[in-house]
């Protein structure tokens, strides 16, 4: 993308509207829905209109709303997970070694230890306490996470790139807590965000949904070839999973799209919890798996 990066507000603006100042009269407010495998074919057809599993307008659009919000080509996977693989396979190769921390989300380092391993990927992980200062000697890429998931554990982001870029090591940052309404890891040096859009982005209720960011062509070009010949995407399902998931959280595929409000409400409502909570109940104290916790014994 040419040009700094726009402020987030502005961001959120563009990603809004950006079908609506396109629209033609008579044209669909919402996004159109495109459950298809297959498409007609001209005798020079476009790349991307070859076959569902390569493409799909509909998963293009929300891919076009998330990066600009992103401020970054974007792809979507079928979950966090498929999203963190991607990234994994797309960077690394055997004989390489990952960093990883050893109190973030237990999944991530699950894939590396049950199958990447065996493709000769080695891990390496430390506590997040201990990330400012970990050896990245030898190591190919760092995934960090900030908050971290389950301890809400954060990490200078800036400083960390700073770090690895010296270091020769990439960066990837999972902001999946956070979002990148509430924070653009891209902005602090990070080569590649993964996020599962499940959880913060689309409230962690009915669907599965995750993806990748980055403004290095180097890194995202060998995430597409992972998004169109792998298929993470279910051609037929994402499509649906997409319009549910940006309508009403992150992506808002319709012109009146409630993420501006529906991310700040959450986070509104649980400092007003915290507040209540507090005041309530005095033997509140800090916990390492959430920001506060009440001791008391009820009865």
């Amino acid at each position: 993308m040419n040009g700094p990066p726009k402020q987030i507000d502005d961001r959120l603006f563009a990603m809004l509207h950006a079908r609506t100042r396109h629209l033609r009269p008579g044209d669909t407010i919402a996004e159109p829905l495109t459950p298809t495998s297959i498409y007609h074919l001209p005798d020079e057809p476009r790349p991307d209109r070859v076959y569902g599993r390569i493409a799909n307008p509909t998963v293009q659009a929300a891919e076009a709303r998330l990066a600009l919000l992103e401020a970054a080509p974007a792809l979507l996977f079928s979950s966090g997970m498929a999203a963190y693989a991607a990234v994994i396979m797309a960077t690394v190769k055997a004989g390489d070694t990952v960093l990883m921390l050893s109190d973030g989300y237990y999944a991530a380092r699950n894939l590396m230890d049950d199958i990447l391993s065996h493709f000769g990927i080695a891990m390496e992980s430390c506590p997040t306490a201990d990330i400012a200062a970990a050896s990245l000697d030898g190591v190919r890429l760092a995934i960090v996470e900030t908050p971290t998931n389950p301890h809400l554990d954060t990490i200078d982001i800036a400083a960390l790139s700073a770090r690895c870029r010296a270091a020769g090591c990439m960066l990837a940052v999972d902001n999946t807590v956070c979002t990148a309404v509430l924070q653009q890891p891209l902005d602090r040096g990070a080569d590649i965000v993964i996020a599962a859009d499940t959880k913060a982005a689309a409230g962690h209720s009915d669907l599965l949904l995750g993806h990748v960011a980055s403004r290095d062509e180097a890194l995202i070009s060998p995430c597409t070839m992972q998004e169109r010949w792998l298929a993470p995407l279910p051609a037929l399902s994402m499509p649906g999973c997409c319009c549910a998931a940006w309508k009403r959280s992150i992506c808002g595929l319709t012109a009146c799209a409630p993420m501006p409000t529906a991310l700040p409400m959450r986070c509104s409502a649980t400092r007003l919890s915290a507040r209540c909570a507090i005041r309530a109940c005095p033997t509140i104290r800090p916990s390492p798996w959430r920001p506060c916790r009440c001791v008391c014994r009820v009865s």
